[in-house]
């Protein structure tokens, strides 16, 4: 009768961490995933060791070529859109050639981040707009203080730093062109850690 040898399976073993500490968890994944039982009498020793040391430096290497490769995309994404906020209402009978401009751009610009933000003024004349909301309105009046043209519609702001009649293609165009040249909105953005958080 044929007897095949008793496997025996190798107790499990670390290599010490590398210093660098936001290594230490993909560290410690890679000593894990060896803790698989081996067959001692399929494997030679010096086989397997050479196997998971290589798994190993693959485990370490390969995030550090997807972050190298990565970083065209990086690039592009740090590059933030121009934000454009229509302030419109389906009451308003001015205001559909300035929501087909901000439609067109949500089609066909990538570099915009269009909003539109229906305001309740216009639902005092009997016909109620579904979209509008009183914060809406709230926020247009703060625009209208910063650049003392009032509340209207159509008005789109761009980046928050300049106003426009909203159909008014050649405006909001430049508009939108000196805020990619600036690179900056009109409000201050600071971010700071605090501990852990």
């Amino acid at each position: 009768m044929f007897s095949r040898p008793v496997p025996t399976f190798r107790s499990s073993y670390s290599i010490a961490a590398p210093a660098f500490a936001n290594f230490g968890k993909l560290w410690a994944l890679a000593n894990l995933l060896f803790q698989v039982p081996l067959y001692r009498s399929e494997v030679p020793d010096r086989i397997r060791r050479s196997w998971c040391r290589d798994f190993r430096s693959a485990v370490l290497v390969l995030p550090l070529g997807l972050i190298a490769s990565l970083s065209p995309v990086a690039a592009n994404a740090a590059e933030r859109p121009v934000v454009v906020e229509l302030f419109t209402s389906q009451g308003c009978s001015s205001c559909p050639p300035a929501n087909a401009y901000l439609n067109e751009m949500v089609k066909q610009r990538r570099d915009v981040l269009a909003l539109a933000f229906h305001v309740t003024y216009w639902d005092r004349l009997g016909w109620k707009d579904p979209f509008s909301m009183e914060s809406a309105t709230d926020r247009q009046a703060v625009y209208g203080r910063r650049f003392g043209d009032g509340s209207y519609t159509p008005e789109m702001v761009v980046d928050g730093a300049s106003s426009a009649v909203g159909s008014d293609r050649g405006q909001v165009g430049s508009a939108i062109e000196n805020a990619k040249r600036n690179g900056q909105t009109a409000a201050a953005v600071n971010v700071t850690r605090t501990g852990d958080q």
